[in-house]
């Protein structure tokens, strides 16, 4: 099962002197699965809407470099997932909680 976002977000720094941020935005979220047996493939695609909210911290290391540390959370709600007009996955939703670490240029 794969599933994920494409969201638009907006970063908010709260203090100026600080490199501490919040983040948040929406978009789309999809969900993708692929069932094989007895020699029979299906596969499922759904679209829906999708939330994204993070925070994260700028550690600068240089002038113009910082290690950017940052959790975001992305909710996901394609709904209803079906095939051949029959429900085989009601009110799907998708909950993701990541860490990542970027680098970020001045």
């Amino acid at each position: 099962m794969t599933f994920g976002s494409v969201a638009g977000t907006v970063t908010v720094y709260p203090q100026v002197s600080s490199g501490f941020f919040l983040k948040g935005g929406g978009g789309l979220s999809y969900t993708s699965t692929s069932v094989s047996e007895a020699g029979v493939s299906v596969s499922l695609n759904k679209t829906g809407w999708g939330l994204l909210a993070g925070l994260g911290y700028d550690l600068r290391v240089g002038r113009s470099v910082s290690i950017t540390p940052c959790f975001n959370y992305y909710y996901g709600k394609p709904g209803d997932i079906s095939f051949g007009g029959v429900v085989v996955l009601p009110g799907w939703s998708q909950d993701v909680l990541d860490f990542a670490v970027g680098v970020t240029f001045h």
